[in-house]
């Protein structure tokens, strides 16, 4: 995604993942907004409880069909119980997408793990190298303006926006199987081990 003007409002950020997802999976907005993103809505308390009576049920989902609509219309503001219920019921892919922009909006780096954790139960874990080398094979693919050995004026915005942002998904992958590491084996990197010896850490 390039980068707007208004880059750091969340609901922003979602509505354009969530255009992007109807425009390439061709999916109907209105199916997505019915089957997926109400029930997610629901599910973290974002609208509240939904009427028991059938046909009270019916005219709510139409007035919530509406406001939605105008959301992703731009004609109504985002509520912000929405943001992570609505980026929830995006697909994998567009979640983690929208995701790493709404972290880096926030300073921050998104992982579905929090690899750090000494007391936690150990158990099986799925290792995923292949997202990594996958991951590592969308940087080369994208690499042209490295090539060369030096990012300057000539290297393309378009081009350098690509391998950044293939850059921070392989960082994304790598931390996520350090934190499949750690719940499987408890093992941690040692760097982390020196981090968290260092009296520059200590509370």
């Amino acid at each position: 995604m390039k980068c707007r003007k208004n880059d750091s409002s969340l609901a922003q950020i979602v509505i354009e993942h969530t255009i992007t997802y109807f425009l390439a999976s061709k999916v109907r907005r209105d199916d997505f907004v019915k089957t997926e993103l109400l029930n997610n809505l629901l599910e973290s308390g974002a609208l509240g409880n939904e009427p028991a009576n059938f046909e009270e049920f019916l005219r709510w989902q139409k007035t919530k069909c509406k406001q939605i609509e105008r959301i992703i219309k731009q004609e109504s503001p985002m509520p912000a119980d929405f943001v992570f219920g609505w980026i929830g019921a995006l697909p994998a892919e567009y979640k983690t997408k929208c995701m790493n922009d709404v972290c880096g909006a926030m300073g921050t780096f998104y992982t579905p793990l929090s690899p750090i954790n000494a007391e936690s139960k150990l158990t099986d874990m799925q290792a995923s190298l292949a997202d990594i080398s996958s991951e590592f094979a969308d940087v080369l693919q994208h690499s042209a303006p490295a090539m060369d050995g030096v990012y300057d004026d000539k290297d393309s915005a378009t081009d350098l926006q690509r391998l950044s942002n293939e850059i921070f998904e392989l960082m994304a992958s790598c931390i996520v199987e350090l934190g499949a590491i750690n719940k499987a084996s408890g093992v941690v990197p040692s760097a982390y081990v020196a981090m968290a010896n260092s009296q520059l850490f200590k509370k």
